[in-house]
C-alpha cells in the first residue's frame, strides 16, 4: 500500500499557510456577511418606500372596500373581494397595472399574486360592484387567521387576518 503525502513547497513554511488560510477564510466570511447586509438594505429601502394605510384611508383614497380574505375551496385558494365605493376613484386607481393587488403574508414575506385572466376589465366596473380575486394558495400557505397584507403597487393596507 502506497501512502502519499502532500508537502507545502520549500519556500512556505507552516506559519505562512495558516496565515493564507485564514485571510482567505476572512474574505470569504465578509463577502458573505456583506452579500446579506446589502440585501437586508435593498429589503428595507423596498419596504420603506410602501406607503401603509388603513381600510378606511383605501376607502376613502382610491374608492374600494376590502369585503373579504378568507381561504376557500378547500385551503386550494384565497378569496380576495374588493367593492366599488366610488366609482371614479377605483377606476383611476386600478387603471394603472401595478396597483393590481397582491397578497403578503406578513410572517413569512410570502406573495401571492392572482393570475392575470383573474384581472378585471376596468371597463366593466360599476358602482358598488365587486371584484373577486383568487389566488393559487401554494402550500396552504395562508390559513384562516394568517396575518396578511394587501398590497396595491407602493401602497400596503395594515395587515388583515385571513378568514
Amino acid at each position: 500500500m502506497k501512502v502519499f503525502t502532500v508537502t507545502a513547497p520549500e519556500n512556505l513554511n507552516q506559519k505562512t499557510i495558516r496565515v493564507l488560510t485564514a485571510l482567505l477564510l476572512a474574505v470569504a466570511f465578509a463577502s458573505l456577511f456583506g452579500l446579506g447586509v446589502v440585501q437586508q438594505r435593498k429589503a428595507f429601502i423596498t419596504r420603506q418606500s410602501e406607503q401603509i394605510i388603513s381600510e378606511t384611508s383605501l376607502e376613502q383614497t382610491y374608492g374600494l372596500h376590502i369585503n373579504l380574505l378568507g381561504v376557500t375551496a378547500a385551503g386550494g385558494m384565497v378569496d380576495l373581494r374588493l367593492k366599488i365605493v366610488d366609482l371614479e376613484k377605483a377606476k383611476a386607481f386600478l387603471q394603472n397595472s401595478k396597483n393590481l393587488p397582491v397578497l403578503e403574508l406578513s410572517d413569512s414575506r410570502v406573495i401571492l399574486r392572482a393570475p392575470d385572466e383573474n384581472q378585471p376589465l376596468i371597463s366593466n366596473i360599476h358602482q358598488d360592484s365587486v371584484i373577486v380575486y383568487l389566488y393559487p394558495n401554494a402550500r396552504n400557505a395562508v390559513q384562516p387567521g394568517t396575518s396578511v397584507t394587501v398590497k396595491f403597487g407602493d401602497i400596503a393596507v395594515e395587515s388583515l387576518d385571513a378568514k
